[in-house]
């Protein structure tokens, strides 16, 4: 399954045009987070994100809304949960196909995480299937986090390999919630997954292997790598091979590889991968 993060409705149509199967769409549920993050007002991000639902009907398409923010702002501060329900309520009507709320500063806690449950449950009868949340660590408890929401019910949880993740407006934002780290934990929960515990995960090579007895986020790959890093380099060599298979597809049909006047080539830098800048959730 292949999703794109979009903007706006032009970023949609570049993605459908692309043959992506979901679009996920994000808006803050702090107004000044939103301009810095999107360059929009939450009354703009629902209006636009309507003529994206639009767009993705036309094709069959889902749109999971993820609201950032969900657990508070670094500009506001204290964010009211039955507040953040309602801007979910706006984007239901504007037809998202699911919702995903975002601990995008890692304000989250069990409690703040029952809190809005409890919103959710007021105007939802009881019910939050579908709903899904996106955890960051930046205080050490996204692991937690997912344990309290998965005791009320929640059961979609977004999670990147190696922690990695941040937003470039939330300062000090730490990483995604580890996927290794909570497949752990629910293996151990008796919950199934789907997903085949972290072995040898990593391109041969790099010649690094997990050890399989690590537990815990950041398992260890030698005395120097962390899992983040070694996924980074594996992600480098991907993209930088594709790059030399495209050019060589293009010099094949008579295209010249030409470089546009007055930029340097920098080449790719690893770590454009790790930390390049993008709409943060």
């Amino acid at each position: 399954v292949y999703a794109a993060l979009v903007p706006n409705a032009r970023g949609a149509e570049l993605a459908l045009g692309a043959g992506v199967d979901e679009l996920t769409v994000t808006i803050s549920a702090s107004e000044t987070y939103n301009q810095r993050n999107v360059k929009m007002s939450t009354t703009e991000s629902v209006r636009e994100i309507g003529a994206i639902v639009a767009l993705a009907q036309a094709h069959a398409v889902s749109v999971d809304a993820v609201i950032s923010c969900a657990f508070g702002s670094p500009y506001e501060g204290e964010l009211s949960p039955a507040d953040v329900v309602a801007l979910a309520g706006r984007l239901d009507d504007a037809g998202v196909t699911t919702i995903t709320y975002a601990d995008t500063t890692g304000m989250a806690t069990p409690r703040r995480i029952d809190d809005l449950v409890d919103a959710l449950l007021e105007v939802a009868g009881g019910v939050v299937d579908g709903v899904g949340l996106h955890l960051h660590d930046t205080r050490g408890a996204a692991l937690v986090n997912a344990y309290a929401a998965l005791e009320r019910g929640i059961a979609r949880f977004d999670t990147s390999v190696g922690g990695l993740g941040g937003s470039p407006f939330a300062h000090g934002a730490g990483g995604n919630l580890a996927t290794e780290g909570l497949v752990a934990m629910l293996d151990d929960l008796r919950v199934g997954t789907g997903i085949d515990r972290v072995g040898e995960m990593i391109d041969d090579r790099l010649d690094q292997q997990i050890d399989e007895n690590s537990e815990g986020i950041g398992m260890a790959i030698g005395p120097e790598l962390h899992l983040g890093e070694v996924l980074a380099a594996a992600a480098f060599d991907h993209v930088a091979g594709e790059r030399e298979r495209r050019a060589g597809e293009s010099q094949q049909r008579g295209f010249p590889r030409k470089r546009p006047a007055g930029r340097r080539n920098r080449g790719i830098d690893r770590r454009q991968i790790i930390g390049k800048p993008c709409p943060g959730e």
